[in-house]
């Protein structure tokens, strides 16, 4: 007589319903206070199904701490919408020029949290575009502003902008 083989009956993590494993990815995906993003995207990698479902949690707090992340996050939210309504909170280190276009991205969104560090910015340029990313801020319903100040005089062009646009912004916010 041949024994038969016996099919292993315990349940793998791949069997697990996928709210379980929402909730696990949600967790394992809060930003940490430190800058490097490795392990938090390692888990994303893991197979589809950890990518598929863990996406959004990615896109939920956003820390943006360059120029060239900001821009690179406008293309991404800008070619992928359903990203955009996944964002919550913005956490940026300079009032980064490319910001209008992550706000055009989140338009008619709301935004629970925008932690926004002012700076004197490198030309005058970056006051121009300014001007036309913070006309953007206006269409993002904010709940909750954090303004920082580094190494910036508000009696510097790029503040002053900022804080006149802001002003025009925070008459159309519904939830703040």
């Amino acid at each position: 007589m041949h024994a038969r083989p016996t099919q292993d009956l315990r349940p793998s993590f791949g069997d697990m319903p996928e709210e379980l494993v929402e909730r696990i990815l949600f967790y394992a995906l809060i930003p940490p206070f430190s800058s490097h993003s490795s392990s938090r995207l390692a888990s994303l990698l893991v197979c589809r199904k950890f990518n598929r479902i863990g996406t959004p949690h990615l896109y939920r707090s956003l820390r943006i701490q360059t120029a060239r992340s900001a821009s690179l996050l406008a293309r991404t939210l800008t070619s992928t919408p359903e990203l955009a309504s996944c964002v919550k909170h913005i956490y940026a280190r300079a009032s980064f020029a490319a910001l209008g276009d992550v706000f055009r991205a989140c338009a008619g969104k709301r935004l629970d949290l925008l932690d926004l560090t002012l700076d004197a910015g490198v030309d005058d340029d970056d006051v121009v575009l300014g001007k036309q990313f913070w006309e953007c801020l206006g269409d993002v319903d904010v709940k909750s502003l954090v303004l920082r100040k580094r190494g910036a005089y508000l009696t510097q062009e790029r503040p002053k902008v900022v804080m006149q646009c802001l002003a025009k912004a925070v008459l159309r916010w519904q939830n703040l």
